[in-house]
Order: C-alpha cells, then sequence, then structure tokens
C-alpha cells in the first residue's frame, strides 16, 4: 500500500513537471513572436521614416532645380547658336549716351525674332553682325553671368558689341528709381562711332504681332556704295524748312557724253533738266558715311552739275559740331557746309 502511494506520488510529480515545462515553453515562443512583431514594426516604422526622408531631399532637389530655372530668364546656350526666341517680346529703350554722360529714355527700336534681332541699320542674324560696312563674323563670351558677342576681327573701322544681362546681374544700369540690380533683362549695344551706347529693357515677354509692311529698315551704305539704292527710296524731309526729297526705285545711268565721275545715279521725283531728271550718287565709305552728290547727268548745265550730299546713318556724327539729330538716318545737303542741323533731310 505504501509502495503505492509513493509511486502515485511519483506519477503526480512529474506531471507537475511536464505541464510546467509546457507552460514555460508557451511562454518563450509568445515572448520570441512578441519580440519579432516589435523588431518587424521598428524596421518598418525605420523603412518608412528613411522613405520619408527621401521624398523630402527628392523635393527638396526637384524645388532647387525649379528654382534655378526660374532664375534663368536668358538661355546662354541658345543665343550662342544664333536662337534669339528665347528674348521676343516688347524692348524699350532705357537710356543711351555718347561717351561717358547717360541720357534717360530714347525714341529707337530693337526688334527682336527668332533668328535676328534689328536695331535701325545694324542686324544681328544668327551669328553674324551687319552694319554700313557690310557682314562681320561674332563671337561669343561669358564672364560674371553676362554674355557679350563681340566682332571676332577687330580691325574695322566701325567695332560693336552687344552684350546680354539677365535680370539680377548689374547695377550699372537702372530698369527703375531704385538702387540694386536691374529687375529686367537688359540687352546693351555699343558702337565704337562716337562711342555710342544703347540701352534696352525688356518691358514685355509677349511676342508683338508685327505686319511685314510696317517693318523700316534703315541706311544700307554697303549697297549704296555698289549703286544699289534700294534703302534710300522714299521721302526724306527737312525739318527746318519743310522741303522734301522722294527718292524712286528707278536707277539713271550716266550718258555717254556726261562730264561726271559716277555712272549710276537713283532718280528723284521732281524737276527736270530738258528731260534729265536730278539723281542721288554715291561713293565709297569713309568714316562710316558717304560723300555723294545730288544734281543732274545733263552735261549742258551751267556750272558744277552735282551738289554734295551726304549719306548718314544713325548713331554716325560727321563732325563734332554736327548738330542734327545723330539718332536718325538723313542726308545732309551740302556735305555740312552750310550746316548740319538746317540742312539735314530725314527718313519719313
Amino acid at each position: 500500500m505504501n509502495r503505492k502511494k509513493v509511486m502515485n506520488l511519483i506519477f503526480a510529480i512529474m506531471a507537475m513537471v511536464m505541464l510546467t515545462a509546457c507552460k514555460n515553453q508557451n511562454q518563450k515562443q509568445s515572448s520570441s513572436k512578441t519580440v519579432t512583431t516589435t523588431r518587424r514594426s521598428k524596421s518598418n516604422s525605420s523603412k518608412k521614416k528613411s522613405s520619408n526622408r527621401s521624398k523630402k531631399v527628392v523635393q527638396s532637389s526637384s524645388s532647387v532645380k525649379k528654382n534655378s530655372s526660374e532664375t534663368t530668364t536668358m538661355n546662354f546656350e541658345q543665343i550662342k547658336q544664333g536662337d534669339y526666341s528665347g528674348l521676343q517680346g516688347t524692348w524699350t529703350e532705357l537710356a543711351h549716351k555718347t561717351g561717358k554722360t547717360f541720357v534717360k529714355g530714347g525714341t529707337d527700336t530693337l526688334s527682336v525674332f527668332n533668328e535676328s534681332m534689328v536695331n535701325g541699320s545694324t542686324k544681328v542674324q544668327k551669328q553674324t553682325l551687319t552694319d554700313t560696312d557690310g557682314e562681320h563674323a561674332l563671337v561669343f563670351k561669358t564672364k560674371d553671368n553676362i554674355l557679350t558677342a563681340g566682332l571676332s576681327d577687330e580691325n574695322v573701322a566701325v567695332n560693336w558689341t552687344v552684350k546680354f544681362y539677365p535680370k539680377g546681374t548689374t547695377s550699372q544700369y537702372q530698369t527703375n528709381d531704385n538702387v540694386g540690380k536691374n529687375s529686367q533683362n537688359l540687352i546693351v549695344i555699343w558702337t565704337s562711332n562716337n562711342s555710342y551706347t544703347e540701352v534696352f529693357a525688356q518691358t514685355s515677354t509677349k511676342v508683338p504681332v508685327v505686319k511685314a509692311k510696317t517693318v523700316k529698315t534703315g541706311l544700307n551704305l554697303s549697297q549704296i556704295s555698289k549703286n544699289n539704292f534700294s534703302s534710300l527710296v522714299g521721302t526724306w524731309k527737312n525739318n527746318h524748312d519743310g522741303k522734301t526729297i522722294v527718292v524712286t526705285n528707278k536707277i539713271m545711268n550716266a550718258p555717254a557724253d556726261s562730264n561726271v565721275a559716277w555712272s549710276k545715279g537713283a532718280v528723284l521725283s521732281g524737276a527736270e533738266h530738258n528731260g534729265y531728271p536730278d539723281v542721288i550718287t554715291a561713293g565709297k565709305i569713309t568714316n562710316g558715311y558717304i560723300q555723294g552728290g545730288i544734281g543732274t547727268f545733263h552735261a549742258k548745265v551751267l556750272g558744277s552739275s552735282f551738289d554734295p550730299l551726304t549719306i548718314i546713318p544713325k548713331n554716325v556724327k560727321l563732325s563734332n559740331s554736327d548738330d542734327s539729330d545723330y539718332t536718325r538716318d538723313r542726308l545732309i545737303l551740302g556735305g555740312g557746309q552750310g550746316g548740319t542741323g538746317t540742312q539735314a533731310y530725314y527718313k519719313q
């Protein structure tokens, strides 16, 4: 009996030990699951934070790129390739000067097209500048966020530079009455002729609609010196006395019995001398203008049949005493001997 009790006691103790072991095993498994779940939760949280940081970096980088793009108001690479489409809009003359003194405002114009810019008789076509002396290749250089286009061959009678100033790059030219750097894009055109400078500000980026027939071209001395008088055609008026010179598109050859040096002339509308009309003749380009003549090829006219006539483009002065409006193309009767301001005829 005692033995049976002992055996029962042993079995009871073994059962309790086994139950305790199973309970501990379940607790370990439960604890392991909890730790694993916690680790996974921390891992997911870490991944989310990393993802958020990554998104913020991408957004920040994107924002920087966007801001950088917005502050680039002139595409220098396009301009260097002769593409001026990004500069189209309205350009207004801000100031001009001869020498050191700037005069605010002005009436000159700058027209910008896809592949060209036109300022009176001067034109930039792709990578070439054309003035009254002909065509000149351009070279482009960038310094301090400013692009400068200059003549590749500076050994010329009249030199030029065209500078492009994006917004906020210079305090030399003001576009308003406030101090500080320019708040508008600027194009500054300089010529060595009388050291004349014009400053144009982009007052609108809206492309103006311009009818072809309203576009006026200036004097082309290179053509005129070769007896192509097309840029002279039109009405020229003297603002002092109201008289006019009307140049037609007709050209007259000098007759065989003519004793003048010129072989051709642009026919003027109006007076005739025994069937011979008055004409304008041309010569070589000297100091940025042409000393031509106005008169008739009629050989029997008493005295000299021609008077001097200076054909002079805008921004060129005949002399330091030239008191004509040198911001405009003009014909100066008498070659300036009787005064320039009173003898100047301006294209209408």
